[in-house]
């Protein structure tokens, strides 16, 4: 709890101009409430002491407080302005740090539920009860209690003055002894107790409804961003999804409000209570100094500052407490945030790493287990294959067979239980990782493009040369010159009005994206199987052509790749099951690769 709570303060001590703006603006607070009173006191003194008191007298006294309020409360409003600011900067900084440490995380650890719940909590705890922003509000109420019991420390010691009249009334002799104030302390101390028992109750309330909501709001969340992807519109309207997704976004939203409900009935009550303990404190102090002044044990205009200090002093270990309690909740909620950020990476990159590789990459895996996370079947069990010695490989088998798997493994998105993937007989996990990724261009069956320019989409963190890109477009036959920007044409429309690509265009310009990264191992995952089979079989013949000088591997469970292919495998269930060129796999009678390719013979011909 602690070490959340340090974390906590830390960033905000990082914003040191935010730090500071609350130190200010709890300082200005403070005053607020003590410049009545002193004003109040002053002129009710004069009134009381004075018998010819001029009118210009309290004019001014009252133009002096009316002043100094004016001035405490723009500056007030200025820096509450340029607070704002600053908790939005903030805001946005705690996005991009979320969004960095999300792309630099491990592909299966971001796709794990542990990591999809920790996200969610990260983004609904770093908002709850204000985030950081209210921290930065907290740290300024704890500055402004400060100074109010400093404050009020110095009106309310008038309430232990001691005047060396003798009398026989008991209660004016209690009245002028240390007891009244000590009195006056135990009842305002008792008033904080009891808050503090309440406030202690809300908050239990408040921490039970998030917990209570979190899931309630992430699903909430994802229906919203279903309802608002255009890409999804389709079928939305095609399928009549509209009533199921509102009905769906109703029902969460009625069990998020049952709880909200709940809680208010609680709250509510809890916050009367809170009033009427304030109330009572406040009458109790009007009494008590009002009897003080009676017996002219302190000057009638004390009545205003005492009794307001009084309050103020009550309130202001209220809000003491309250805010350091709050700082500590909120922290709580705000762990989730640095517990997602805390989240180690299980590939680490070595220190003593391998760099260059030459030659054709001979690809081994040895004795490799793999499955999938959340799952218990696995997709290899002690697999072993070695591959690559010639130009282009192709990978075939039924939807299943371990294909993908395969690629991902050999592109250190996943890391096998056990064996190893080498490559030219080095352990591709040696590689520094930035550094293993420039060996590899892969062209996945679920392919992305994303709302970035063709160029960009092309280009993606190279440097981008356009003559280069428009090349390569030019290669895969995608005419980008029908676009009135050309390659400076935006794709889909959520960032600018841009295009949409058709299928077969959006294959096209993944395809340049590879050719242009210049890598010499290219792999082809399925990335036409949405296209009919002579169209997929015209594209392989294409990409072969482009890449005639590196080495390639494609995947599929069609055959338009394999006739070109020096060494073809087929795989099922996770082993390898054939092996050969096509000419030999084609004489084996019962074998698998014959019949896939003779029933897929004839979309062909």
């Amino acid at each position: 709890m602690f070490k959340n709570f340090i974390k906590t303060l830390k960033v905000a001590v990082l914003s040191k101009s935010g730090l500071i703006t609350s130190i200010l603006f709890g300082i200005l607070t403070s005053l607020v409430s003590f410049i009545p009173l002193f004003f109040g006191e002053l002129i009710l003194n004069k009134i009381y002491e004075t018998s010819s008191l001029e009118f210009w007298d309290v004019f001014i006294i009252a133009l002096v407080q009316v002043l100094s309020l004016f001035i405490i409360g723009l500056l007030r409003s200025r820096i509450d302005k340029y607070n704002q600011y600053i908790h939005q900067n903030l805001w946005v900084k705690n996005n991009i740090v979320i969004a960095k440490k999300s792309l630099d995380l491990d592909y299966d650890l971001l796709e794990s539920d542990k990591a999809k719940e920790s996200l969610s909590r990260a983004q609904q705890g770093r908002n709850a009860f204000g985030g950081f922003a209210a921290f930065f509000v907290d740290i300024s109420q704890v500055i402004s209690s400060f100074i109010s019991l400093i404050i009020g420390s110095f009106y309310i010691s008038r309430l232990f003055e001691v005047s060396q009249t003798i009398s026989n009334d008991g209660l004016f002799n209690f009245l002028n002894s240390y007891w009244c104030g000590i009195v006056i302390i135990l009842v305002i101390l008792l008033a904080v107790l009891i808050n503090l028992f309440i406030f202690k109750k809300i908050k239990k309330v408040e921490e039970d409804t998030f917990n209570n909501v979190l899931s309630f709001n992430r699903s909430f969340s994802y229906y919203f961003e279903v309802m608002s992807d255009y890409r999804l519109g389709k079928d939305v309207r095609i399928y009549g999804l509209k009533d199921t997704i509102l009905n769906n976004m109703k029902n969460e939203n009625d069990k998020i409000n049952s709880f909200y409900v709940k809680s208010n009935r609680k709250t509510s009550l809890y916050y009367a209570l809170t009033g009427l303990t304030v109330a009572l404190i406040y009458l109790f102090s009007y009494l008590f100094v009002s009897l003080k002044a009676y017996y002219g044990l302190i000057a009638v205009g004390s009545i205003i500052s005492v009794v307001g200090s009084i309050t103020n002093i009550a309130n202001a270990l209220l809000s003491l407490i309250n805010s350091l309690n709050g700082m500590r909740i909120k922290s709580t909620y705000l762990s989730y945030y640095f517990d997602y950020l805390d989240i180690k990476n299980k590939k680490v990159n070595v220190k003593n790493y391998s760099k260059d590789i030459t030659g054709n990459y001979v690809i081994e895996f040895k004795n490799v287990s793999f499955k999938y996370p959340n799952t218990e079947d696995y997709i290899f069990k002690g697999f072993n294959l070695k591959f690559g010695e010639k130009n282009k490989t192709a990978l075939v088998g039924k939807n299943g067979s371990g294909k993908t798997t395969l690629i991902k493994l050999l592109s250190r998105l996943y890391k096998p239980e056990s064996g190893e993937i080498l490559i030219n007989g080095k352990d591709i996990w040696s590689f520094e990782y930035g550094d293993y990724q420039k060996l590899l261009s892969i062209v996945f069956q679920d392919f992305s493009l994303f709302p970035f320019t063709i160029k960009e989409n092309v280009a993606c963190d190279k440097e981008i040369n356009e003559h280069e890109i428009e090349k390569d477009l030019d290669d895969v036959h995608f005419d980008y010159k029908k676009f009135d920007k050309g390659i400076n044409t935006y794709v889909y429309k959520y960032l600018e009005e841009g295009v949409e690509l058709s299928g077969g265009e959006s294959q096209k310009v993944a395809i340049a994206r590879a050719l242009y990264k210049k890598s010499n191992l290219v792999l082809l995952d399925e990335p036409t199987s949405a296209l009919d089979p002579i169209s997929e079989a015209e594209i392989y013949k294409l990409f072969d052509k482009l890449v005639s000088d590196k080495q390639a591997i494609y995947i599929s469970h069609r055959m338009s790749s394999t006739r070109f292919c020096d060494d073809i495998i087929v795989l099922d269930n996770g082993q390898v099951i054939e092996r050969g060129s096509h000419e030999s796999l084609m004489k084996s009678e019962n074998g698998l690769y014959k019949q896939m390719f003779e029933a897929q013979a004839k979309y062909y011909k």
